[in-house]
């Protein structure tokens, strides 16, 4: 979107959502590494805690910070008609699962709402890289 030149909010929130996912979802690879070592997994006490641990980061914190991403992309291309309005709405619809997955932290069922998240919304962000104009004369149609 910042090579489109745009300076509005959701560029900075896309950047901010796109960064913090993957770092989340980095950490939690590292934890489920260190889960895989002898030494820890003869401690259950410690793999309990790396287990939640691992669980906040790819889950919780990874689709949170992903729907971040969702809706600052669909709102700043939708309505700047760089993406189509149906797009921009399936983003944001996903964005908004992303970001009530959360509820899961104190209720368990809401947990569901992690892979609705995740999975369209890995979908939607090929879509959107198949959809966005590769240069700056065809976005401005």
């Amino acid at each position: 979107m910042q090579f489109f030149g745009l300076r509005v909010a959701g560029v900075h929130i896309a950047l901010y959502g796109g960064l913090s996912a993957s770092v989340f979802l980095a950490l939690s690879a590292l934890i489920q590494w260190v889960l895989g070592q002898a030494d820890v997994a003869s401690s259950a006490a410690a793999a309990r805690t790396l287990h939640h641990l691992a669980l906040a980061t790819g889950g919780f914190g990874h689709i949170v910070t992903l729907g971040l991403l969702l809706a600052g992309i669909s709102v700043t291309a939708g309505l700047t008609r760089r993406l189509p309005r149906w797009m921009m709405i399936f983003g944001l619809i996903v964005a908004a699962l992303a970001e009530l997955s959360s509820i899961g932290l104190v209720f368990r069922p809401a947990m569901l709402l992690l892979p609705l998240a995740r999975f369209p919304a890995l979908v939607w962000i090929i879509c959107a890289g198949a959809l966005l104009p590769t240069s700056i004369e065809r976005g401005e149609r």
